[in-house]
């Protein structure tokens, strides 16, 4: 066929033309209904049906071609097991989409995946276990594996997802009959256009996809009758209606929001949605150019720290409450690859968390500490920073933090968004993290994508803080650490243990003091009765009321805080400069190892339980009701929360405990270990964090 033949050129082929397509030649047997093909493949004799205006767009873009007749004696030779299952594959692949290149890939990878499991390979993580089984199997085969461990990895998700159907092996096999392949209606592509249109109007107001989509949506109620539109004197009306039968049967349904999502990010640059949202003068500082890059000549010259995403659900073994989702912050020194801080928090992109994380690196690490009690080998890896590069983010572009890190003699650099190649070295970190340890806990909620992954990580996320901290630990020092990374193909301890061979690492010449670390500045001014009262706690001692007495009684201070610890609060003294250590004079038992994200979950469940300006007998009903929701949703009647007493037996937590007791009792008692399924309590959470208090109940928090 002529390489230049356009489609509306092609004329129907009479009866007994031979066509091959991948690997496969069909025989015209009849023509039906003016243009319903009957097509019999000649090597196993089954017939399926095409129209004549997809096998001319399929014969027009080079995927069908006519056969030649000795194409006949080729087919006749083709191996047997491909007129059963593998014959089966290519029946359901659309006939436009056959191509034997797409063909290959399918039966390729379907082919070592089965060899990989004859082998007794069960889960296809990439791990080194898995190289030696491909091996083995290269050796039985005679023939080289064309596809690495990840490949086969994804190919192996793939066909879990779609329930052991060999056809998601296809390369794009959405387009290929598989889901999500169905094509937009052309309607709702020009709807989705002209809402784009109107979003790129300076005057529609800021850049959200989420506006996008609703636009849409409401075009489409439009265009389906549902609603109609009333123009007014002086206003427009938008007014319900029932669609005739007529409109019915051209109805559009609105498309998803990921689906409008990827529209409004192909039609517009990150930059010009920060423009637009956040002014040209914040996005030429957020998407400044990184300049001259700094080639560094030895250790501690420059250090990248960047967070993620560690999807581990954690609680909190002292209090019994929720923590939180577990976002890790963790420093790579450029040269040697080694990790010299880390640092946890519940919520991302946290400057609390960033700072912390620097600290972390820049100090000794106590090997006595039971934070390492899991750990074969030692941390070693510490010093003076030169440049801190970070995300260039508005968490870390804070005045605070720039300020609190040159209180270590270090100098503060930014990574461009949307540019992982400006820091390499913490992305693999990351990469590897993911890969090599998060997967194997027990609090591991997997791959939002991998529903079965996702359902053992459901059941058994029983993960306390302390244990995920000791795990994390014990994998830095004793796996990532004495495994190669990087250029120079040295383990991070290896060339660690180069540039300090004869010498040790150096630390700041001047630094804040040790207390005062990690803390955060807040303005607070005196109660009338005295003291302070800060998320509803009141902070007061013999010191504070003697500088209330000097100050006035209304008078406002400078405060410093733990985020991790609200039993105490610093007060800085203006005219001695001095900081005052002011103790929490609620019950110890409840302020003990309490943070400020579990007191902010607490007062908006008061809020939610219309427990208003709550006092710490209404504080203490919230915070059990919290630790009683933990509990409860271990109880569900549902199929899939009953495996959860199999799933804690054998993760080796403990069991749950009994029942809360009432909080009107207001008896204070250490919780235990609270185990609770990851997507119910998380959901739970998130319900609660996101009630948002009334102004002058904010400023009561004040």
């Amino acid at each position: 066929m002529d390489s230049t033949t356009t489609q509306s050129e092609i004329e129907m082929p009479p009866l007994k033309t031979l066509l091959r397509t991948a690997g496969q030649v069909l025989r015209i047997d009849a023509i039906t209904d003016g243009d319903k093909l009957w097509l019999t493949d000649v090597a196993s004799t089954e017939s399926r049906t095409c129209r004549w205006p997809a096998l001319r767009v399929a014969m027009g873009n080079g995927i069908i071609l006519l056969a030649e007749e000795d194409a006949i004696e080729v087919a006749q030779l083709t191996p047997v097991h491909l007129r059963s299952d593998e014959q089966a594959l290519i029946e359901g692949i659309p006939v436009p989409f056959r191509t034997e290149k797409a063909v290959g890939i399918m039966l390729s990878k379907r082919k070592w995946l089965k060899a990989l499991e004859r082998h007794g390979v069960v889960t296809f993580n990439p791990t080194p276990r898995l190289r030696a089984v491909i091996k083995d199997v290269e050796h039985e085969l005679q023939e080289e594996c064309p596809f690495g461990v990840d490949t086969l990895y994804q190919a192996a998700r793939a066909v879990r997802r779609n329930e052991g159907n060999h056809r998601s092996l296809l390369p794009q096999f959405h387009l290929r009959g598989g889901p999500g392949g169905r094509r937009l209606n052309p309607e709702v592509e020009r709807i989705i256009d002209k809402a784009l249109e109107q979003a790129a109007d300076p005057s529609s107001g800021m850049l959200r996809a989420v506006k996008v989509h609703n636009a849409v949506n409401s075009m489409i109620q439009l265009h389906n009758g549902v609603i109609a539109i009333v123009e007014r004197p002086g206003h427009t009306l938008v007014v319900p209606q029932e669609p005739d039968a007529e409109t019915q049967k051209r109805a559009l349904d609105v498309p998803s929001l990921p689906t409008v999502t990827r529209r409004f990010n192909e039609r517009f640059t990150p930059y010009a949605i920060c423009v637009r949202n956040e002014g040209k003068k914040r996005a030429d500082q957020k998407f400044r150019e990184h300049g001259a890059r700094i080639r560094v000549g030895q250790a501690l010259d420059i250090v990248h720290y960047d967070d993620t995403d560690t999807a581990v659900f954690l609680i909190d073994p002292k209090t019994g409450l929720p923590w939180g989702r577990c976002w890790l912050t963790a420093g790579v020194d450029e040269h040697t690859s080694a990790v010299l801080g880390c640092s946890m928090s519940e919520r991302p992109r946290s400057s609390e968390s960033a700072f912390e994380a620097v600290v972390h690196g820049i100090y000794p690490k106590d090997p006595s500490s039971p934070d390492f009690s899991l750990c074969r080998g030692k941390w070693e890896w510490y010093g003076q920073h030169g440049i801190v590069n970070l995300d260039n983010a508005s968490y870390n572009a804070t005045l605070q933090l720039q300020a609190s890190v040159l209180e270590f003699d270090a100098e503060i650099a930014f990574s461009r968004p949307h540019h992982p190649t400006d820091k390499p070295d913490i992305e693999h970190f990351n990469h590897r993290l993911k890969a090599e340890f998060i997967q194997d806990l027990p609090g591991w909620v997997g791959p939002k994508e991998d529903r079965e992954l996702l359902d053992v990580g459901l059941g058994s996320a029983v993960m306390p803080i302390d244990l995920f901290r000791k795990r994390l630990f014990a994998w830095i020092v004793d796996e990532y650490s004495n495994k190669p990374c990087g250029w120079q193909g040295k383990t991070p301890r290896e060339a660690w243990r180069e540039q300090f061979r004869d010498t040790t690492p150096l630390l700041p010449r001047r630094s804040p003091s040790q207390e005062l670390m990690g803390t955060i500045f807040q303005p607070l001014t005196f109660r009338d009765s005295g003291g302070l009262l800060r998320m509803r706690l009141r902070y007061q001692s013999p010191q504070l009321e003697e500088l209330r007495k000097r100050l006035g009684a209304r008078a406002t201070v400078w405060t410093r805080y733990m985020p991790s610890d609200l039993s105490y609060l610093y007060v800085l003294d203006p005219l001695s400069k001095n900081y005052l250590k002011v103790p929490c004079i609620e019950d110890i038992r409840y302020v003990q190892g309490l943070t400020n994200y579990q007191q902010s979950l607490i007062l908006k469940k008061a809020r939610l339980m219309k427990l208003r300006s709550p006092g710490l007998i209404q504080m203490y009903e919230a915070r059990q009701a919290l630790v009683k929701d933990t509990k409860e949703l271990l109880k569900s009647k549902k199929m899939r929360n009953r495996k959860l007493g199999y799933l804690v037996e054998k993760s080796g937590l403990e069991s749950p405990p009994g029942d809360v007791q009432d909080a009107a009792e207001v008896r204070l008692t250490t919780p235990l270990i609270v185990n609770a399924m990851v997507t119910a309590v998380e959901d739970m959470v998130a319900d609660v964090d996101e009630v948002e208090f009334e102004r002058d109940e904010e400023m009561e928090l004040e």
